[in-house]
C-alpha cells in the first residue's frame, strides 16, 4: 500500500488530496494520514500544499523518488500470463507476491495503458494442470524457503508414500521446485545420505534448525533434474521404441525429455 501511494504521488505532479488517496487506496482517512506521516519519517519529501481549503500532498519540487518504468501493453500480458501459472499454487507466498507485483505495476500505468493490457491479457491463457491449494501449508513452503536461501538445516517430520510411514528427518534444503502444480525441495537428506526429492504435500511441519550447510560437492541442480523422467528418479538406461506413423507426428511436436531424439 505504501509503495502505491509512492507511485500516485510521483505520478500525480499537482498532488492528490487525502479524499483521492483514500478512494484510490481503499482505506480510511485515518490509514492514509498515518502512511504519509510514515513516509515523512522516513525522510521522503513530501508536503501539503493548500488552496482554496484543499489540501493537496505531493513531493516537493524537483524531487524524484524513482524514474518510473514504463510497461507495454504486451509486457503487462506477459505478466498476466506468468500470474496464471504461479496461480496454481495458490495459498503460497509465490500466489501472494505476484498479486503484490501486479497491484504494483498497475499503480504505474495510465487508465487507458490498462484498459488495453486488460483486454490483451484476456487474449491469452494457460492451463496450468492440476491445482493444488497450498494454503495449509504456507507456514511450511515459507519456512523451507527462507532456510534454503539463508542455507539453514531443517527438521522435517515427513509421510513416505511408499510405506505411509511418518518419520523425522534432518534435511539440508537446495531448491524448491514446481513440477506439474505440485512443488518438490530437493534436499540433502542426512538420513539417507543422498540428494531426494521431498513431495511438499507430505511434509507435515518443517522447522529450520540453527546449523548452517553447505551443498555436498557432487549436487548440480541442472544435472540433477536432467537425469529425471518427471520428477521420477532411477537408473537411466538407453531404449528404442517404434511408434505408428500416426502417433509418431504427435510425438515429434513434444519433448519428454532432454535426451530423447
Amino acid at each position: 500500500r505504501t509503495w502505491q501511494l509512492i507511485l500516485m504521488l510521483e505520478t500525480y505532479k499537482a498532488g492528490m488530496t487525502v479524499d483521492e488517496l483514500r478512494d484510490k487506496l481503499g482505506v480510511t482517512e485515518r490509514t492514509v494520514y498515518r502512511d504519509i506521516r510514515a513516509l515523512e519519517n522516513a525522510g521522503f519529501a513530501i508536503f501539503g500544499d493548500s488552496e482554496s481549503g484543499v489540501t493537496r500532498y505531493r513531493f516537493v519540487d524537483g524531487y524524484q523518488f524513482m524514474k518510473t518504468v514504463p510497461f507495454g501493453v504486451k509486457e503487462v500480458a506477459a505478466l498476466a500470463l506468468a500470474g496464471d501459472l504461479v496461480g496454481s499454487l495458490q495459498g503460497t507466498f509465490f500466489a501472494d507476491a505476484m498479486k503484490a507485483a501486479f497491484d504494483k505495476v498497475r499503480a504505474t500505468l495510465s487508465p487507458e495503458v490498462l484498459a488495453f493490457a486488460r483486454q490483451a491479457a484476456g487474449l491469452v491463457g494457460v492451463g496450468a494442470g492440476k491445482r493444488h491449494n497450498y494454503g495449509k501449508k504456507a507456514a511450511i513452503i515459507e519456512a523451507l524457503h527462507e532456510a534454503a536461501r539463508g542455507k539453514r538445516r531443517v527438521e522435517l517430520v515427513y509421510e513416505s508414500f511408499s510405506s505411509e510411514h511418518v518419520s523425522t528427518r534432518v534435511v539440508d534444503p537446495y531448491r524448491i521446485y514446481i513440477h506439474a502444480g505440485t512443488l518438490y525441495v530437493i534436499a540433502y537428506c542426512h538420513k539417507r545420505r543422498d540428494v531426494l526429492l521431498f513431495v511438499v504435500d507430505r511434509v507435515r511441519s518443517a522447522r529450520a534448525l540453527e546449523k548452517t550447510f553447505e551443498p555436498v560437492a557432487s549436487y548440480d541442480a541442472d544435472d540433477y533434474l536432467a537425469k529425471a523422467f518427471g520428477m521420477s528418479r532411477g537408473k537411466s538406461f538407453k531404449a528404442r521404441i517404434r511408434f505408428e506413423r500416426r502417433a509418431a507426428r504427435y510425438l515429434r511436436e513434444r519433448s519428454y525429455h532432454s535426451s530423447q531424439a
